[in-house]
Parts: structure tokens; sequence; C-alpha cells
């Protein structure tokens, strides 16, 4: 059975609309996700009680997106303006302290910024710092060819042999990055077509139209027999686009109609590591 795992990439001041919104489709359908914050979002006691009171609910799982929204290795696409070891280490070990603090439970996940085609594959001191600090899987492989979008329908593995105590779990996401499909951001797309299913002709004026592009990649995923298929998406995008979050709505329910089970991240590794054990 291919899963569909819904994530959400929590990452400005923007979004606790597109939070309220997203919290509301996922519990019409009884729906898990993962929302992966950054940690400077709950250091606004305000902000902290609210995302608490949204996502403190056994649908959802918190997981870390770095605390400020830093790269965490050079991008072939957005450049190489990374933090320095100690910086680095502030943004991994002070979002991660702060979500698990403020939701009082250990925090398992991690996405970087905007990803990779190589997701952190030979980065041994990213992935040490990670593992000390509780993390058991990473979602950094978000990207297609030379760090463009989309990103290739790919498989989770594990990053193991890299001089790390223990491997650890890699859960690529798949297709396009909803605020670049939409025009919002802008990100080199990967040419000739990286994706089997093809590209849309123009970015989607209507909900309906945006679901139907990330159906293309559901369906295809379900007829390969895929592990799971999972699009990137920002709930200050998704808000931006249409306040009822209507497409994550459509994307629930055209995944149950297709036999899909709905997964958090969290959810999906363990599957992962049932399967895969090491």
């Amino acid at each position: 059975m291919t899963n569909y795992v819904a994530a959400y990439d929590t990452e400005s001041l923007r979004c606790i609309n597109g939070v309220r919104s997203i919290v509301k489709q996922h519990q019409k359908y009884n729906a898990p996700a993962t929302f992966f914050l950054v940690g400077e979002l709950l250091a606004q006691p305000e902000m902290a009680e609210e995302l608490v009171q949204l996502l403190d609910d056994p649908l959802f799982e918190v997981g870390s997106h770095t605390y400020s929204h830093e790269l965490v290795k050079p991008h072939k696409s957005l450049g190489s303006n990374v933090p320095n070891d100690e910086k680095l280490r502030e943004q991994i070990e002070k979002s991660i302290q702060i979500i698990g603090d403020t939701f009082h439970k250990p925090i398992l996940g991690f996405r970087s910024p905007c990803g990779f085609y190589n997701g952190i594959r030979g980065e041994t001191k990213l992935l040490r710092m990670l593992w000390d600090n509780g993390i058991r899987y990473v979602s950094t492989k978000l990207m297609g060819r030379g760090d463009t979008v989309p990103s290739e329908l790919s498989e989770p593995y594990w990053y193991d042999g890299e001089d790390i105590l223990r491997p650890i779990a890699e859960l690529p996401a798949h297709d396009w990055h909803d605020n670049v499909l939409k025009g919002y951001n802008f990100c080199p797309t990967a040419w000739p077509p990286s994706l089997p299913w093809g590209y849309p002709e123009k970015p989607p004026q209507t909900p309906q139209q945006e679901a139907a592009i990330y159906r293309k990649g559901m369906d295809y995923a379900v007829g390969h027999g895929a592990a799971y298929y999972s699009p990137v998406m920002h709930p200050w995008s998704i808000y931006r686009f249409n306040h009822e979050a209507e497409t994550v709505g459509l994307l629930l329910q055209h995944a149950k109609e297709s036999g899909m089970q709905l997964l958090n991240f969290g959810m999906q590794f363990r599957q992962f590591m049932q399967a895969h054990p090491i």
C-alpha cells in the first residue's frame, strides 16, 4: 500500500492563519500530518500558545525546521551562504530544545530549509549534531537534479557508514514545492522534465487546479507501488492561495478514495524501520 504523508514547513510569522485552516481540514478527514516548525516562532509567547492549542492533537507530529530557517549546507541553486559550525549547532540545538520544551515531547524529525538533491549525505558533522539532539529521521532530499524543482519520487533510505553513532533515516519529499508551483517564490526548474507524469503548462489558479496537479503524482505513486507520496507544502502559501486550504482537503479526499493510508512522517518512519531494520 502506498501512503499519503502530509507535512507542512511552518517557517514564518505569516503561517498561523494557514495552520488554522490546515488543521481544520485534517481534523475533518481524521488525517495525520507533520508540522516542521522553525524554533523562533515559539520564542513569541502568543504564537507558541496558539500553536500548542492547534497541534497538541494525536493526529499531529511536530518536527524541527532549524531555528531561523538558515541553510544547513551549500545549495546549488540558492547559494552557499551557510552558518559556520557554531551557528549551525545553534540552529539545530536551539530549535529542537524550544520545540521539545514547548510541546513537552521528544522531537524525532528534522526537515532542512529548501532541501537538496542528495539530501545531507556526507554531512558528517550535521548528522552527528542531529543524532546527539535526538533526531532519528530527516527529510532533506527535497529537490531535483542540481538542487532544482520539482523533486523526483524517491524512496526512503538510511544514512549509514558516515562515521555517526547510529544510522539516521532519510524520508524524501516529492513533486513541487507549493510556493514555487504557484509562483510565490523562485527556484530553477529541472529540464528536461524530471517527473514521469509531466509538468503543468502554467501555475494553478484555483484549488481544484492545484489539486489536479498533485493528484498526478499521487496516482503515479500508487500505480508504481511507491512507499509513500509527500509534496512540499507551506501554510503561508496555502493560505495566500485559498483561505480555507481547500487544496489540502481535496488531496486528503483523493488519497482516501485511492485507498492510500494517511500518515505523518513519524508514522512513516516507524513503518520504514519495521520494513528495513538496521
